[in-house]
């Protein structure tokens, strides 16, 4: 399994040229608020949802199995292949995204991950996910609501 790594200022870029943003978004705030804003300010609505049951996750009383954060975070919505940008909190380290194929992806979640921080994948932090090929897009945010941006994406009410 290939893993990759682009800069931020890359991811950026990707994430700008994708959507048509202004270009407001500083290279190195890529979290879900300054993303959002950034949607916002150039007429884009991100749909932000809240995550059932999170404070129990947060806490540390209950898991979220990898089957169900898959559902949360590409609601069906995304072709199983094809580039994949993530960002996690740990990113931030070396300031450079992770850019793996959709197929490797749980793999790169339940194995390759840890394997390299020792940890588990989902936490509850912020995640960003991005195909730029289906023009998708979504952030898992750490007070426990999910941003999606897409055109196939079905919502539900918050």
């Amino acid at each position: 399994m290939d893993i990759n790594k682009i800069s931020f200022e890359s991811f950026r870029q990707e994430i700008i040229e994708c959507f048509k943003l202004r270009d407001d978004l500083d290279k190195f705030q890529l979290v879900p608020d300054k993303i959002s804003e950034a949607f916002k300010n150039s007429d884009k609505k991100l749909k932000w949802e809240k995550i059932d049951n999170w404070e129990p996750f947060d806490w540390g009383f209950e898991d979220i199995s990898y089957e169900e954060f898959i559902k949360i975070i590409f609601k069906g919505s995304c072709i199983k292949k094809g580039s994949l940008y993530i960002v996690t909190d740990e990113c931030f380290l070396d300031k450079e995204a992770y850019c793996i194929d959709y197929i490797h992806l749980e793999k790169f979640i339940k194995v390759e991950y840890f394997n390299i921080y020792k940890m588990d994948f989902f936490q509850p932090h912020d995640i960003i996910f991005f195909k730029p090929n289906e023009k998708f897009f979504s952030m898992l945010h750490h007070s426990g609501f999910v941003a999606y941006y897409g055109k196939k994406i079905k919502h539900n009410k918050v």
